[in-house]
């Protein structure tokens, strides 16, 4: 998922407090080998202090800006469980029914599976597989198949393990649920209600304006 930061050049700290900030975040950006990156500092939900800092593309040496959209990786995933409470509190979704009913042709090692055992990382799904290709656009079909023949690594409830499976079980679990691909789901109920113009579900073939280009950091 992607989002642009909503933040302006706000400067409501003391000088002294914004300097030691900015001199902090810079000496970790290059400690992490960070190429760039937004910042906002919110009290009682108001922005006290927004930055930008670094690029956004290495190559031609583009300033990061207030529109440039950042891949926020798994903090999607506070969408995807708002998103089932949604249909909890619709009424469509019971937390503790077992994800068959829902969702058809699963494992026989997936039968005692609940909604809420993959909300809390509780399922026992692992993880992606090791020559999983992250930049290759795959459907929600073919990830289904994929998860369907990775072992469980321990028994529903058993333990907590984090696991990026079963968050994207649980928008496998939204499409059967509602007939919408979760990402059009998040837009029409979360995104679009909050004013969060710039939210979207990402995909590699699409063309997006003042997206940050990712890099993989070579240690």
């Amino acid at each position: 998922m992607d989002t642009a930061s909503s933040l302006h050049h706000v400067t409501e700290l003391d000088a002294d407090i914004r300097f030691g900030i900015d001199d902090y975040i810079r000496t970790e950006m290059k400690k992490q080998k960070i190429p760039g990156l937004s910042l906002a500092i919110i009290r009682n939900n108001h922005i006290v202090y927004g930055q930008c800092y670094g690029y956004s593309n290495i190559e031609h040496k583009v300033s990061v800006k207030l529109e440039t959209m950042f891949q926020s990786g798994s903090m999607g995933k506070q969408f995807t469980a708002m998103a089932i409470m949604i249909l909890v509190e619709r009424g469509e979704i019971e937390l503790d029914s077992l994800i068959k009913e829902y969702i058809e042709d699963i494992p026989k090692e997936w039968k005692h599976i609940t909604v809420r055992h993959l909300l809390t990382h509780t399922a026992g799904m692992s993880d992606y597989p090791d020559d999983f290709n992250y930049r290759e656009d795959v459907t929600e079909d073919d990830m289904f198949e994929l998860i369907k023949t990775i072992p469980l690594d321990f028994k529903p409830g058993k333990q907590f393990s984090y696991s990026n499976l079963g968050y994207i079980m649980l928008g496998i679990l939204i499409r059967e649920v509602t007939g919408e691909f979760y990402g059009d789901f998040l837009q029409k109920n979360i995104f679009e209600p909050l004013g969060m113009k710039t939210a979207r579900i990402i995909s590699e073939s699409d063309i997006v304006l003042n997206h940050a280009w990712g890099l993989r950091s070579c240690r």
